[in-house]
C-alpha cells in the first residue's frame, strides 16, 4: 500500500489540513524528520547530563562518608548542595518506592542505581518508539 501524498511544499511533513499522517500534531510547516532527531539528541543529552550529575552526587557522598573532603568546607558545602537539589527530585520518589517494597538495605541507597538504569533505557526506548515515525514523516 502507497503512502499518502503530502500537499504541503516540498521537505515539509505537515499536510494542508494542518495533520500529520501519524499521530502528531504540528501547526506549521517545518521539516518534522529533522525536528525529531534534535529532540531525540536533547532527551540523549539531558539523559547524560543527569547521569553525571547523580555520579558525581553519589562520588562527592562517599567522600564525605570516608572523610576524604571536609564536610565543613565551603565550597564542598556549595557543590554538594547544588548536586542535592538537581538529584533530589529523581531519587526521592524511588527512595519511598524501595521503602514500600520493603527493600531496606541500612546505609545502602540503591536509588541512583535505580534511576542511573532508567535514565539509560528511557532514551533508548524512545528511540526506539520514535525513529520509525521520523523516518515514516521523511
Amino acid at each position: 500500500m502507497e503512502r499518502e501524498a503530502y500537499s504541503a511544499s516540498p521537505g515539509s511533513c505537515v499536510e494542508s489540513s494542518g495533520r500529520l499522517g501519524f499521530p502528531f500534531f504540528i501547526p506549521f510547516s517545518i521539516d518534522c524528520s529533522f525536528n525529531m532527531f534534535a529532540i531525540l539528541r536533547l532527551i540523549h543529552d539531558i539523559a547524560w547530563f543527569l547521569e553525571m550529575v547523580i555520579i558525581a552526587q553519589v562520588v562527592l557522598s562517599w567522600l564525605v562518608a570516608f572523610g576524604a573532603v571536609d564536610r565543613y568546607n565551603r565550597i564542598v558545602v556549595s557543590v554538594g548542595d547544588t548536586l542535592t537539589r538537581l538529584t533530589e527530585p529523581m531519587l526521592r520518589p524511588v527512595r519511598e518506592l524501595l521503602y514500600r517494597v520493603g527493600l531496606n538495605l541500612g546505609g545502602l541507597d540503591l536509588s541512583p542505581l535505580i534511576v542511573l538504569l532508567l535514565l539509560g533505557f528511557i532514551p533508548q526506548f524512545l528511540d526506539e518508539m520514535l525513529l520509525p515515525a521520523a523516518y515514516y514523516i521523511r
